[in-house]
Order: structure tokens, then C-alpha cells, then sequence
């Protein structure tokens, strides 16, 4: 449950749950602060109000502070008295336009301890370009993260990230790098196509592996092919997945329910998993077993006349088949589990009132129980 203030605007100021464990967070808050634009000449937005600290239900706090009047965090002090903090800066990019961007960051793991300082480079010249062409992490162990993005006028890859390496120090080769390239799904959209990564590059030693993939126009992945080291040809295992396409999901914008998943190689193919969704009340998957939805009552915040059992088109797995057998399952109206059965033997889960049906009271697997409180 969410509790605010009365402010004109309101703001968050706890957070606690419906389920009848003790969590809980409040939100503090410090109020009439001059807000300015952090660019110069600053520019004047009035008076803002800034969260200032977040407090659990044991009485440990979270504890922030900001620059100047920008607004920009600049502190948060851990429960315990460590901390982390932020240095920002002004980057102007082709066009005069600016942003602000962290240039380093600061760690105190305890009250007492050293700060630890981790700088982010970037290069001078992209004041010519329109984003950041790169940048490096420099850890204080001396451990360097470097980071390349795409840059070519008009291109629909421009930003995409491209390279990232590891060095163990500054001067020293990369230890291992991946190269990224990026494809474009159905409907237009970017993703990674294929990532090659290389082990101790630029050595006589070096290896190579890689992985490609593809997605359909919701995100999901339907292929993917993994090289071995030292075979970027052949494809040493090609996993392909399919989903449910039945109108009665898609209608929903049901896209992701996975309804096979097959591993192959060179030499045979295996099917990792097969799903069926919602056969309620259809017998004959498992030996004396029928998948039921099952009604409840007393709930809060649920709409059991448009969602009681009688709305079946759900997306949830009720007939599973994996390489050691098959399973079946049963559903409460919430989407909670209720029983199963199959390659494992029986099991079953009994969801409590006093967490509003949403985590069992007692589960109970081939016929030990456990009661949960």
C-alpha cells in the first residue's frame, strides 16, 4: 500500500504490503528548495522539494544529498555509514548542445575506510560529434573497463555500443574483448545480432567464440547459434524456440509464452522443453489428472467476475514435457500455483488469507508439508 502527503504535489512517504510480513519504507523529504539549472548562466525554476532520506521497517536509512540548487544527487549515505558520491560535468556536443554526466564517482565502504575514486574518461574530440564516440572506467585497483559506440551519419546503429574491453591496467593489452554487431527485427527494431569475444586478443594464443541471434518483432528470442573456441563456421549448438501464436493470446498482446525449445548440434537434436497453456478441464495429459483454474473467495483487488474461471485465456503452463517426462499443473484464479503432477510426484500449495491469497500457507510435496507463516 502507498501513502502521500498533502503537498500540492503529492509525494510518496510509505510504502507497506498486504501480505502480513513487517516490510515497510518511509519516505523523508526537504521542502522550499531553490531549484537552478545546473548550466551557466543558471537559470531560476522557483522551489522544488528533495527527497531526503529512506528508512526501512529495522530502522536502517538511506540518506541523500545534493549539489548546490541543480538538484543533482550528489551523496547517499549507507545505513552503516558508507557512502558513495558523484562528481558531475558540463559536455557540450556538436551543435551546442549540453548535459550533464558523471566524471567520477567516490566509495566508502565503512566509516573509516579510504574513499576510492573511479574516474570515467571520455574523449575531448566529442565536442565535434553528437554523443560519446567511447569511454573508460578506471577502477582504483588500476583495472581499466573500456566501452565504443557506433558512429556513422545517418545510420539507424548510430550510439549502439560496438566494442568493450578489459585491461588489468593502464598500457597493459586488453585481456578480453567482445565486438557487437546489430540487426533489426521485423517491425524495424535494433538488437544484437552477434557478439564475438576474444580471450588475450592480439597474442599468438588468442581464442575466439561467438554467439548470434535472433528475435521476432516482440523481443523474444527464436534462434540462437554458439560457437565453440577456435570454430567461428560451424555452430557447436543451435537452440531454436517457438511461441504461442493462438489469437486468443496475441488479441491480449500475449506474445511471450515459450511453447518449444530445441538444442541441435551437428549430430542430433533434443527437445529441452514443450508447454501447453490453460487445458483446463481437458483430461488425458497426465494419468488421473485433469488441470483445473480454481475459484477463491475474499479476495482484495481482483476482479472475479471478469477474471474468475471462466476466463481460461490466461498464459499460464499447464502441460509441460521435458527430456525426463511430463508434468501437469493447476491454477488458482490469481495465477497461483495450486498442484501438480508428474516426473516429480505430487505437489501442492494452499495460499492464506492473511497474505491476500498472494503466498502459500502451506505446500505440501508428496505428502510432506511445510506450513509457512
Amino acid at each position: 500500500m502507498f501513502s502521500y502527503n498533502t503537498d500540492a504535489v503529492p509525494h510518496l512517504i510509505g510504502i507497506t504490503n498486504q501480505i502480513g510480513t513487517p516490510e515497510s519504507y518511509t519516505f523523508s523529504y526537504t521542502g522550499n528548495q531553490s531549484l537552478l539549472s545546473p548550466f551557466s548562466p543558471p537559470v531560476s525554476y522557483g522551489t522544488t522539494t528533495l527527497l531526503s532520506s529512506v528508512t526501512n521497517s529495522i530502522n536502517l536509512t538511506h540518506s541523500l544529498e545534493y549539489a548546490g540548487s541543480s538538484g543533482e544527487l550528489s551523496r547517499v549515505v549507507f545505513p552503516y555509514g558508507g557512502y558513495i558520491r558523484w562528481q558531475h560535468q558540463s559536455v557540450t556536443f556538436n551543435a551546442g548542445r549540453t548535459i550533464r554526466e558523471v566524471t567520477y564517482r567516490y566509495l566508502v565502504k565503512a566509516p573509516g575506510s579510504a574513499e576510492m575514486a573511479y574516474w570515467m574518461w571520455r574523449d575531448g574530440n566529442d565536442i565535434n560529434r553528437d554523443w560519446h564516440l567511447g569511454g573508460s572506467l578506471f577502477d582504483p585497483t588500476g583495472a581499466i573497463k573500456n566501452w565504443v559506440f557506433y558512429s556513422a551519419t545517418g545510420s539507424w546503429w548510430n550510439g549502439l555500443l560496438t566494442g568493450f574491453t578489459q585491461q588489468q591496467a593502464s598500457g597493459l593489452p586488453p585481456v578480453r574483448t567482445q565486438d557487437f554487431t546489430y540487426s533489426q527485427d521485423p517491425v524495424g527494431n535494433p538488437y544484437i545480432g552477434s557478439a564475438l569475444t576474444t580471450l588475450d586478443p592480439g597474442t599468438a594464443y588468442q581464442a575466439q567464440s561467438k554467439t548470434e541471434q535472433t528475435v521476432d518483432a516482440h523481443g523474444n528470442v527464436t534462434q540462437t547459434k554458439v560457437y565453440d573456441f577456435g570454430n567461428l563456421t560451424t555452430p557447436a549448438r543451435t537452440y531454436t524456440n517457438t511461441y504461442l501464436t493462438d489469437a486468443n493470446y496475441t488479441s491480449r498482446n500475449i506474445w511471450n509464452r515459450l511453447v518449444s525449445s530445441t538444442v541441435s548440434s551437428a549430430s542430433q537434436s533434443v527437445q529441452l522443453v514443450s508447454n501447453q497453456y490453460d487445458t483446463y478441464s481437458a483430461g488425458g495429459y497426465c494419468s488421473s489428472y485433469t488441470s483445473t483454474l480454481y475459484n477463491m473467495t475474499g479476495l482484495r483487488q481482483h476482479d472475479t467476475i471478469l477474471f474468475g474461471t471462466g476466463f481460461t485465456y490466461r498464459g499460464n503452463v499447464t502441460v509441460t514435457d521435458a527430456p525426463d517426462g511430463r508434468t501437469c499443473f493447476s491454477q488458482h484464479i490469481t495465477g497461483d500455483f495450486h498442484d501438480s503432477n508428474g516426473i516429480g510426484g505430487t505437489t501442492s500449495s494452499t495460499p492464506t488469507a492473511a497474505t491476500n491469497y498472494a503466498a502459500p500457507g502451506l505446500i505440501t510435496a508428496n505428502n510432506f508439508s511445510s506450513t509457512m507463516s
